[in-house]
């Protein structure tokens, strides 16, 4: 059982370096473990010295505890405005560099997935506009920032296609609008504050 929960543990870091960016993983796995081991250490030195009758060398310690902990928590704020200005370089959004197209082929591996001004094809089953759920959706795991949108007839017949220029050229030219249209116009219009919200909570809050 012990064998087990390591090695889940060591597929569990290793996904995380792999998905996660390089200073966060940083954050996570090095800086904070290493922060809070030498934490524990400052107090058990700062108790055995207020206990031998040496304050003011316990009050250095609590010193050093203090200005350790800002350093971290300053690293963490520019640690996530880095993560932030990354993730927003990541996602170019801007439309007006394609032209426009009859047919859009977001196929992977074996899965055919075209769009045309009908609806959604997906091999071969063609699923028309005005009975597919389109929704924007957010996530924050590995500390990223993800968007997708996503197409959906019913719960087996669904398509997640990730946001991208190619994605939201696609709906511009067969008119498709998303049923929480508000979410993508926020992103659009307020790209570096939506993502720094996905990035903290994993979701948008609207604001006017």
């Amino acid at each position: 059982m012990k064998k087990k929960s390591k090695a889940r543990f060591r597929d569990m870091i290793s996904r995380d370096k792999e998905q996660m960016l390089p200073l966060n993983f940083a954050m996570s796995y090095i800086i904070i473990p290493l922060y809070v081991v030498i934490a524990f250490l400052i107090v058990v030195l700062f108790s055995g010295m207020l206990n031998t009758g040496r304050v003011p060398g316990g009050f250095i310690c609590l010193g050093i505890a203090a200005l350790l902990t800002a350093g971290v928590l300053i690293g963490m704020v520019l640690v996530r405005r880095k993560a932030i200005k990354t993730e927003l370089a990541r996602y170019d959004l801007d439309t007006s560099k394609l032209d426009s197209k009859a047919e859009w082929d977001f196929s992977v591996n074996e899965l055919s997935v075209k769009f045309n001004r009908y609806g959604m094809n997906v091999d071969g089953k063609l699923f028309y506009y005005n009975h597919l759920r389109k929704v924007v959706i957010t996530d924050n795991s590995y500390k990223r920032v993800s968007i997708y949108l996503v197409f959906a007839a019913n719960e087996k017949d669904a398509i997640l296609l990730p946001l991208s220029a190619e994605t939201l050229k696609m709906m511009e030219d067969f008119g498709i609008e998303p049923d929480n249209k508000e979410e993508l116009d926020y992103i659009l219009e307020h790209k570096e504050e939506a993502f720094r919200q996905i990035y903290k909570k994993g979701k948008l809050t609207i604001k006017e």
